[in-house]
């Protein structure tokens, strides 16, 4: 779905450098591998639908419990400190910050730290947007989200412009004081 969407949206003589960008993009994300036991040591289980009423169901205990004001004050909280780390996160992959990115995802493997380093390479005044940027908590440390993500950029070797939309699902988690990016999945295939 989203190559094909990649394809039509770059001009005939541009698909190319669109789907190389694409395939360099899920590189860098870490979604082209298969799952490693590593990937689950992590991101420990995909969430059920038990498991997310569960969930539905903790949190509307917490907010009618007599503490709910505290409770709501602390979600907020930890919301807002989600919110800045996938706004760094954002702005690293817009830099080309390696570092910054992969301290916001707590370590990148070196497959991903090639594509991201060719990535940008070919990635001239790249913009990067997240669109309709969804938060979920899981629980007091655990989010999940879900954005569409927008890189626009122009191919240093053509000169084309180059627009990729990619739907993603990611885990932040709290690691001792510090928030951290986990790959979850993509939301459509790829």
């Amino acid at each position: 779905g989203e190559r094909a969407s990649i394809a039509a949206e770059n001009e005939s003589q541009n698909q190319n450098l669109a789907l190389d960008a694409y395939r360099l993009l899920l590189q860098g994300e870490g979604l082209d591998e298969p799952a490693t036991s590593e990937g689950a040591a992590t991101d420990p289980q995909p969430r059920s639908e038990l498991k997310s009423s569960v969930s539905v169901l903790r949190a509307l205990a917490r907010r009618l419990s007599k503490d709910s004001i505290a409770h709501a004050d602390e979600e907020n909280a930890a919301e807002q400190e989600v919110r800045q780390i996938l706004e760094d996160y954002r702005l690293a992959l817009q830099n080309g910050n390696l570092e910054s990115i992969g301290k916001a995802r707590g370590t990148l493997t070196e497959r991903q730290r090639a594509g991201l380093e060719a990535y940008f390479k070919n990635a001239e005044d790249l913009s990067v947007e997240f669109a309709g940027l969804e938060i979920e908590q899981v629980d007091a440390d655990r989010f999940v989200v879900s954005y569409l993500r927008r890189d626009k950029f122009a191919d240093p070797r053509t000169g084309q412009t180059v627009s990729l939309e990619v739907h993603l699902e990611n885990s932040v988690v709290r690691e001792g004081d510090d928030w951290k990016i986990l790959h979850k999945k993509t939301l459509s295939g790829s």
